[in-house]
Formats: C-alpha cells, sequence, structure tokens
C-alpha cells in the first residue's frame, strides 16, 4: 500500500504487484513512479475477513465431528440494515466473509489507467459461470469502446454493487 515497497520490489526485480483494495485512485497515482505492471480488482465481491474459526461447523456440527455442512449449503452473516454478507469457506476449514456488495469500476477503467493501473482482476472465484460470463463480457465490450454506463446497468441487475474505496477511502 505505499510507493516505497513498490520501488523495493522493483528493485528485486519484481514484475508485477496486485495493489490493496483500500487505495484510493489518488493513492495508487501518487505510486506511478515504477516500472512495476500494477494491477487492482475491479470487479467482484472483496474478501472482508478470513479466520480459521469455521463459524458453520461450529453452529451446525457442536458434538465436534464436522459433517461439511459448509459443501451443499450458502451461508450470509446480516447486518443490522439487512445486508446480507456471504460466507464461504476454502478447502483448509477456513472462513471468508465477503462484502454484501460487489465492487465494480466498468465505468472507471479509464481512471483507473490514469491513476496508473495496467492489469485489472475480475474476481469470480465464487459466481456461478453465467456470472461470470456476463462480466467478463461487460467489461470486454467496454475495452473496446462500448458504452460503460450500459453495461453497468446490466451488471447492477445481476448483483448489488460498489464502487469500493477508489473514491472515498478507508473511514
Amino acid at each position: 500500500t505505499n510507493s516505497l515497497s513498490l520501488h523495493v520490489l522493483d528493485r528485486l526485480g519484481v514484475k508485477g504487484v496486485a495493489l490493496s483494495p483500500e487505495l484510493t485512485l489518488k493513492q495508487i497515482s501518487s505510486m506511478r513512479k515504477v516500472k512495476l505492471k500494477v494491477e487492482c480488482i475491479a470487479h467482484g465481491p472483496l474478501e472482508l475477513m478470513v479466520s480459521e474459526h469455521c463459524v458453520a461447523r461450529s453452529i451446525l456440527c457442536p458434538e465436534g465431528r464436522c459433517s461439511a455442512p459448509c459443501l451443499n449449503s450458502h451461508f450470509y452473516l446480516e447486518d443490522e440494515r439487512g445486508f446480507c454478507f456471504p460466507v464461504v469457506f476454502d478447502q483448509n476449514c477456513r472462513m471468508h466473509l465477503l462484502n454484501s456488495r460487489d465492487l465494480c469500476m466498468i465505468d472507471s477503467l479509464d481512471a483507473l489507467a490514469e491513476a496508473g493501473v495496467d492489469v485489472v482482476r475480475l474476481d469470480c472465484r465464487v459466481k456461478p459461470l453465467s456470472y461470470v460470463e456476463e462480466v467478463v463480457r461487460a467489461y470486454r465490450s467496454v475495452l473496446d469502446g462500448g458504452d460503460a454506463l450500459h453495461f453497468k446497468k446490466r451488471l447492477r441487475g445481476l448483483a448489488p454493487i460498489t464502487r469500493g474505496h477508489f473514491y472515498r477511502g478507508v473511514a
């Protein structure tokens, strides 16, 4: 998250870095003075937390023997405003809490490029194939000159969206 780290990595021969999604466009822009390829997540549900504690196991398997309830079920944590945050589990039984809204920067691809981002990542790892196809098609169309606002509206129909911290920073 800082330019000093990028300069050190550059001197060590690293070819590229993925920036923290907590950075603003202004902060990203201030790091432009490196030769590294700069990548950032432009779309998808951002990971908010990772925990070694498996909530599904503790609630659904209180006797201690895990029956892998996470394999065939979907879990969410709901906040006081009614937002549902997906909870997914990896092969090591770690719990990953995802944002209730998908990051969507389809209408800000030019701003990302101007800030110094060379590569955008579409994070669709927990999404169904139909979602992945629609997102990739939309971003490809915008990169080829399509109307970003039209595609943003289509993507908003797939899932609630947010612009993350790129414009407002971490509060």
